[in-house]
């Protein structure tokens, strides 16, 4: 049986886990669509003001404590979740998200997953004081960091053959020899 009422509270504030998960987001919002936009600044703005226009709605429907309601239905944090996700499906399956695929080299796409390394490590830390749930980090459910340190093991031998180094197999397209 459900009880009565639930009541959220604040957690700890630990400065490594909020400047490791908040800073790591907040690099990663910039740089991305600097990197996938490939210099183009127009798309570059236009890509920046979508993610700063997100991250402000989300962030100020969290802390003024909507996002915290379960009392409604659907939960507000549900249709936040829910939106996000098909947004991100609707720009993956776009013109625009197939345009970045086939523009963005296979490098830069494994070597930007990278981010999930410190992103884990940090979150690990939250889950250990507290601030979120265990099954977000690895010790639960989350194991978005084998895709960071496959990534950052990837990225440096990827890198040698994209400029031909070895032999020039793999992510150049064929072979140097």
């Amino acid at each position: 049986m459900l009880p009565d009422s639930i009541v959220i509270e604040p957690p700890v504030f630990d400065p490594v886990a909020a400047i490791g998960i908040g800073g790591i987001a907040a690099l990663i919002a910039i740089f991305v669509p600097l990197v996938l936009t490939q210099g183009d600044r127009g798309r570059a703005l236009c890509w920046l003001l979508v993610v700063i226009a997100v991250m402000a709605i989300s962030g100020g429907l969290a802390s003024t404590g909507v996002l915290a309601r379960f009392d409604l239905f659907p939960p507000p944090m549900a249709i936040m979740i829910a939106t996000v996700v098909v947004g991100g499906i609707g720009i993956g399956v776009s013109p625009f998200g197939g345009g970045i695929v086939q523009q963005t080299p296979l490098l830069t796409l494994v070597g930007l997953q990278s981010f999930r390394l410190p992103l884990e490590l940090a979150m690990h830390r939250a889950a250990e004081q507290g601030i979120i749930p265990v099954q977000l980090s690895y010790s639960g459910y989350n194991f978005d960091i084998v895709t960071g340190m496959g990534a950052t093991v990837l990225y440096v031998p990827m890198e040698l053959d994209f400029r031909g180094t070895c032999g020039g197999y793999g992510t150049s397209g064929g072979s140097s020899a």
